[in-house]
């Protein structure tokens, strides 16, 4: 690993987390790790064991939410990704949730 590379702060948003073992838990864990191993900062936003969607509104107070602590922690993701139970693109409102979340990070980081 090269002494000049900047480290990253990664945003992880996934339906699941460990200890579960769904597909999207297990891979947002793999990832974590692999991010962590680098020595970039991972954070992970997980929201529930229920198997019905979040509401748009939902994820997005939980995004809010979390990008406001990392802003105010000097903590700002470098990357978001998204990761869920099955396909996250599955969400009815993946689209809607995908446009808030860059309306919102252009809004806060800009």
């Amino acid at each position: 690993m090269s002494q000049n590379k900047k480290k990253l702060s990664v945003c992880i948003i996934a339906e699941s987390f460990y200890p579960n073992l769904d597909g999207g838990a297990v891979y947002s864990r793999l990832l974590a790790e692999q991010f962590h191993k680098i020595d970039d900062k991972v954070f992970v936003i997980s929201r529930r064991n229920d198997p019905s969607y979040p509401s748009r509104e939902n994820v997005s107070e939980a995004l809010v939410s979390r990008l406001e602590q990392l802003k105010h922690s000097k903590n700002e993701p470098d990357v978001i990704t998204f990761a869920g139970n099955g396909e996250p693109t599955m969400h009815p409102a993946f689209g809607d949730i995908i446009n808030d979340t860059i309306g919102f990070v252009v809004m806060t980081y800009q």
